[in-house]
Formats: structure tokens, C-alpha cells, sequence
């Protein structure tokens, strides 16, 4: 007989099994769950968009440590992952993107992970769902901690829109003497966006603008910690470094958040079969054996790092290795056995901040000590590199052909990129030699619209701008349209932009007007606004 009743909360109901050599999933060591985790904060008002970086460690969700998103894009609108007896679904639902355009796709990479490690660590030290970000693009990069580029922009925009309108499915099975218990919960992350956009896309400037966290959502990130709720903390510089240093083994940093969450609440030796394994972490690979191989160079790298404060030489399968390795009647899995209590202190937050250099604080416990103690200025630090790798075509910089089209008048925001692939294909085939393939095709397409199924190109400036002379704005990288630059307008304005930023957007600026002047054009009126604005960033300004 089957019991469809619903519980309050999904929680197993079974034991933890006696015998070491059986398998131990994570819904039956809830009452083992020990590792260092989080919880709501009660705080009245914001304090304004969070800066992650003054903050050595970073809170995620335990249901995505568990039940990992995609590593990369996929034309999938529907993600299942298991772990013994949960099944966490996820599912793209539609949003309608700054340009008016339909988009449905799940989050999936580095950037996706960035942008909710941000939302969750806002939230939970806040308090509140509601979450205020910055009034910029480049400021809420800023305040996640990722380099400022084009591309990074639009990820991060395309990420944060498909988190916030991503579904969430937990199901439960539990079995009883009377049959099987099952139960199901589901929520949208996002409850709703305050995303105020200027003409051209961008976060407009003289507005708020907040995301806000469903409260179905918030409350399961909120309560006690179990496989698919709560929070825990993490190192992120460790977890970046993972990420970054291997791009080719992108399931690494995701084994890194397992180990960090699952280590620490080992008590007796687990076996993991190599199913089980697949069924949480996800295999694309029709080849079971490739995707094993793939897990140990993910295991590997992550178990150096988690295992790092034990000493390069230190041997990580005392803790964690295989059994049944070589056996063709056994499939084998992962061994993970309990960590002694001398490394157990070793690999603690306490030894992790000790030797960490930066000058930074861990997620503040309360709102009281937050304020009282805030986190001395990180030293500047050298550029990291860029998160998102720009994407090339039969030697076409696809992003920067994009930009050039979207100068030139067309409207290429709808445009896809395999639009774009094959209007390049179709371009170089005609020529029979190339010299400069960027220029050739840009120059093509903006003869040749209708290689993008574009009729006529839009016009993008008024009658009022048609005889200002173009120019590049230096910080930016950008073409200027108007009398100057839309970002370094944007910025000026914004409360949150540095002073380092600032006075490279009035350098900017201020050259660009000069320039105006001596060709003829008054800009007396943008001179004094733009100096005034500049001012009160705090910008040395030059006489």
C-alpha cells in the first residue's frame, strides 16, 4: 500500500547501518551533519549591496553541495540528480531578458555558482530575502568578487535571471511496513526582480534595484541543515583557485564543496558506490568508465586543496580511496573514512584563516559583531583573469563582432550565437583570400543584414548627436555614440563606484568633452555636471 502523505520537512527516517561496509547517502546522516553551517540573521534594515570579498568565507546551500547544477550549458530545461532516497529536480522556467526577448535555459557554470555563493551569503547575513544590489553592472560584479568585462557582464545577467526563475523539485521516498512514504516539495528560487534597465540594457543608475528570494526558498537555506536544507560556509579563494587553475576539469570545484560539507560529518567508514556517485554529480558521458576517470581527476585536485593544511606530502587516501578497484564482479566506489581528531583541528577554520593572507574575516556570526568588528581593507590585489573565455569562431571573436554589429545600427541583441557562426561561414566561404577575417565579416554582415535574417539596420542616435564626431571611450573599450560614455556616466553617478573608478571615468570623460570643445561643440553643460558628480566620488580633478 502506498502512503502519499506529506511531511512537514523531507527527512529519512532511516538509521545509520551498523556495518562500515554499507553504503551511507546523505539523507541518513542528518543527525550526523556537524559541519560549520549558517543561518538566518535578523537584521531590520539592509546595509546596502554585501561585498563578498572582505569576507574569507562565503555561505552555500547544502541542496546545491548535494545535488550539483550543470558544469556547463545545456539545452536541457530539466536537471535530475539523486542521492539515495532524494531526488532534487530542477527546471527552467521563462523570463523575458532587457531586450524584450524570451530566454529559458538553466544556470550552469562557474558564473552560476558565483552569482548564487552571493545571493545566498546576502540573504543569510541579512536576514531578508530582499536583496539590494548595486546600481551598476560593473559594481555588482565588483561586489561579487569577478572581473569586469562585456562578457562577464552579460553571463553574470544571464545567470542571475535563470537562477531567480529556476524551479526546484525535492522528492522524498522513505519505506515503511505499510508500504512507501513519499513526499514532494517545489518552489522557484526567485519571488521577483526590481531590475531597472536603461535603453541600451544596462542597470540604470538612478534607481534601486533589488532581487528577492522566494520565501519558500529562503526559509529551506534558512532551517537547520539536512542534504537539501540550510547553508554551509565555504572557503571560496580555495574553492576560485580550484576553478580557475583547472578549467578543463570543471567538476573539480564542485567535489572540493562536497569533500569541505561531507569530511567533516564522516564518524564511522562510508562506501559510496560508483552509481551513486553518477546519480548525485551527473554524467553526460554514455561511457560510465570516462565519466570514473573524469571523477578521480576532479577527486584529486580537490582533495589536494581541502587537504592542503595537512602538508604537501600528505598522503589524502588515508582518508579517502577506493575499494573493489580492479574487481570485475564488483563495481566498487569511493571510500571515505573518518578524519583523526589531531587533523580534524588542523584542517579547521581556526588553521585555515592562520594561514590564509588575506586580511579578511570569516561570515560574522551576528549582526552585533559585524558592525562593531568590520573587516580591515583587503590589500589591492593583482587583476584576476577573466571568468569567461571569449568565444571564437573560424578565427572570429564572436563577442567583439557582436559589439561592432550592435555599433554600426543593427540590432543583434535577439541574435544568436550560432546565427552569428553561421552568417561567418557563409561570409568566408566566398572569399578567396582572407587577410583580416574580424574586419571581412564585420564589414560583410553590416553590408549584408540579411545574413542575419536582419532587415535594415535601426538607426541609434537622435538627430541630435548625428554630427557628433565618434570616438572610443579608453576605459570602457566601448564606441562613443553621444557626447560621452554611457558606462562613465553611469558610474560617476552611482554611490557605490570606488574612487579609483571614478577618476578613471572623469579622465575619460573629461577628455572626451575637450575634445568636443575644440571641435566646435558646447559642452558647458556636461562639463559642470560631469565635474560636479566627480567631486563628490572624491576624483582629484586636474587643472
Amino acid at each position: 500500500m502506498n502512503n502519499f502523505s506529506v511531511p512537514a520537512r523531507p527527512q529519512s527516517t532511516l538509521t545509520t547501518p551498523a556495518s562500515t561496509a554499507a553504503g551511507m547517502n546523505l539523507s541518513k546522516t542528518t543527525a550526523d551533519h556537524t559541519a560549520l553551517t549558517s543561518g538566518p540573521r535578523k537584521r531590520t534594515q539592509s546595509t546596502g549591496p554585501l561585498a563578498i570579498d572582505r569576507y574569507i568565507t562565503s555561505i552555500y546551500p547544502w541542496i546545491f553541495v548535494n545535488y550539483s547544477l550543470p558544469l556547463r550549458a545545456t539545452s536541457e530545461t530539466m536537471w535530475e540528480r539523486t542521492d539515495g532516497d532524494i531526488t532534487v529536480i530542477l527546471a527552467a522556467t521563462p523570463y523575458e531578458d532587457a531586450h524584450g526577448v524570451t530566454q529559458y535555459h538553466l544556470p550552469s557554470g562557474r558564473i552560476a555558482r558565483e552569482v548564487l555563493m552571493y545571493l545566498v551569503t546576502s540573504a543569510v547575513m541579512s536576514g531578508s530575502p530582499t536583496i539590494e544590489i548595486s546600481r551598476t553592472w560593473r559594481g555588482f560584479l565588483r561586489d561579487m568578487g569577478v572581473p569586469y568585462s562585456s562578457a562577464n557582464r552579460r553571463a553574470v545577467e544571464r545567470q542571475l535571471r535563470a537562477i531567480l526563475n529556476m524551479s526546484v523539485r525535492v522528492s522524498h521516498r522513505a519505506k515503511s511496513t505499510t508500504g512507501t512514504n513519499l513526499s514532494s516539495r517545489a518552489c522557484l528560487v526567485g519571488s521577483g526582480e526590481d531590475l531597472v534597465f536603461d535603453r541600451d540594457g544596462a542597470l540604470d543608475d538612478a534607481y534601486r534595484s533589488v532581487v528577492i528570494l522566494s520565501k519558500e526558498f529562503f526559509d529551506r537555506i534558512a532551517a537547520a541543515p539536512s542534504p537539501v536544507h540550510g547553508t554551509m560556509r565555504v572557503l571560496r579563494d580555495s574553492w576560485r583557485q580550484i576553478v580557475t587553475e583547472n578549467p578543463h576539469q570543471a567538476l573539480a570545484g564542485d567535489v572540493y564543496l562536497w569533500l569541505a560539507g561531507r569530511m567533516s560529518r564522516v564518524r564511522r567508514e562510508v562506501r559510496i558506490p560508483w552509481s551513486d556517485l553518477a546519480a548525485q554529480f551527473g554524467s553526460t558521458m554514455s561511457a560510465e568508465r570516462r565519466w570514473r576517470q573524469q571523477f578521480r581527476s576532479a577527486l584529486s585536485v580537490a582533495t589536494k586543496a581541502y587537504f592542503a593544511p595537512l602538508g604537501e606530502d600528505f598522503d589524502s587516501t588515508v582518508y579517502i580511496n577506493e575499494y573493489d578497484l580492479g574487481s570485475r564482479t564488483r563495481p566498487g566506489g569511493l571510500r571515505l573514512a573518518p578524519v583523526s581528531a589531531e587533523h580534524r583541528k588542523l584542517l579547521g577554520w581556526g588553521s585555515r584563516r592562520r594561514t590564509s593572507t588575506r586580511p579578511a574575516v570569516s561570515v560574522p556570526e551576528s549582526p552585533k559583531r559585524q558592525e562593531s568588528q568590520p573587516a580591515p581593507a583587503a590589500a589591492p590585489a593583482k587583476p584576476a583573469p577573466e571568468v569567461v573565455s571569449i568565444p571564437a569562431h573560424a578565427g572570429v571573436d564572436i563577442t567583439e563582432l557582436r559589439a561592432a554589429l550592435a555599433a554600426a545600427g543593427m540590432q543583434v541583441g535577439a541574435v544568436s550565437d550560432g546565427a552569428l557562426r553561421s552568417a561567418i561561414d557563409t561570409v568566408l566561404s566566398r572569399a578567396t583570400s582572407v587577410g583580416n577575417s574580424q574586419a571581412l565579416v564585420t564589414s560583410a554582415i553590416t553590408r549584408e543584414p540579411v545574413l542575419l535574417g536582419i532587415s535594415a539596420p535601426a538607426p541609434t542616435h537622435g538627430a541630435h548627436t548625428a554630427d557628433l564626431p565618434k570616438g572610443n571611450c579608453p576605459e570602457h573599450n566601448t564606441e562613443i555614440l553621444g557626447k560621452i560614455c554611457r558606462e562613465c556616466a553611469a558610474e560617476l553617478k552611482a554611490p557605490d563606484t570606488t574612487v579609483v573608478e571614478a577618476q578613471a571615468c572623469w579622465d575619460a570623460v573629461s577628455a572626451r568633452l575637450k575634445s568636443l570643445t575644440e571641435a566646435g561643440f558646447d559642452t558647458t553643460d556636461e562639463m559642470a555636471r560631469y565635474q560636479s558628480l566627480a567631486i563628490a566620488r572624491g576624483v582629484t580633478l586636474s587643472i
